[in-house]
């Protein structure tokens, strides 16, 4: 008998994240038929240094990890395209918070992608960094311009608003917290704004890392399988 095709989830996760989150979210969407794989990024887990990486060398870590996030999604594709028991045509990227932001970039790059959904993500970085919660309530005078050129030096190729418009026609859809302490909400806004059709976005009471229950996970989760089932 032919092996059945099932659609699948490229899960991107956070930046303090690492597979072992795949393991907390994942049933709920195998129960709904979607299969869902996720990759460990340089830094994390399993290929996390030995040696703890510290100053400009963490930074330089964190430019190299996001550098190959995009190319790895792509491997990560490559790799479910050769499998008889996924349908290719029905590839959505799943990225949640630094995931969402590089998984702009890698949807416009990756046209085999069907769909994106972006979970806590947003555009305009040298804004997000400077202008997020925890940078407006410091008093060091010396921290924005140290900002800005953080952004110039390591994080410019992951401005997602250079790529975010060549996703379109394939449809996106947008999960952002009411009240997210690390990325302002102008900054989801922009980021949605840029994004052509069809899109659609979804707000949560809740912050980035805060107020999110049990019951709240489970809407975000039941809101994303409603999508796929309706989109993909």
């Amino acid at each position: 008998a032919a092996t059945a095709a099932h659609p699948c989830l490229v899960l991107v996760y956070g930046i303090g994240q690492d597979m072992r989150f795949l393991d907390e979210v994942a049933e709920p969407y195998v129960r709904a038929g979607w299969g869902i794989l996720c990759f460990e990024q340089l830094g994390r887990g399993e290929r996390k240094p030995v040696q703890p990486v510290r100053g400009l060398s963490s930074l330089l870590e964190f430019k190299q990890r996001i550098s190959q996030m995009v190319v790895e999604v792509r491997r990560a594709v490559d790799y479910l395209a050769s499998r008889q028991d996924v349908d290719a045509k029905r590839i959505t990227l799943f990225g949640i918070s630094l995931g969402a932001i590089m998984g702009a970039s890698a949807l416009a790059f990756e046209y085999r992608f069907s769909s994106g959904i972006l979970m806590w993500g947003g555009g305009d970085l040298p804004k997000l960094l400077t202008e997020n919660k925890y940078t407006r309530q410091t008093e060091q005078p010396y921290l924005k311009p140290l900002l800005r050129l953080v952004n110039m030096f390591f994080l410019s190729q992951a401005e997602p608003l250079r790529s975010i418009h060549h996703i379109s026609p394939r449809p996106l859809l947008f999960q952002n917290a009411l009240h997210d302490e690390i990325i302002p909400k102008v900054c989801t806004e922009a980021y949605f704004e840029k994004a052509g059709t069809p899109k659609e976005i979804l707000w949560y009471d809740c912050g980035h890392e805060t107020g999110l229950s049990h019951e709240l996970i489970l809407k975000i989760i039941d809101d994303q399988i409603l999508w796929l089932k309706q989109t993909v």
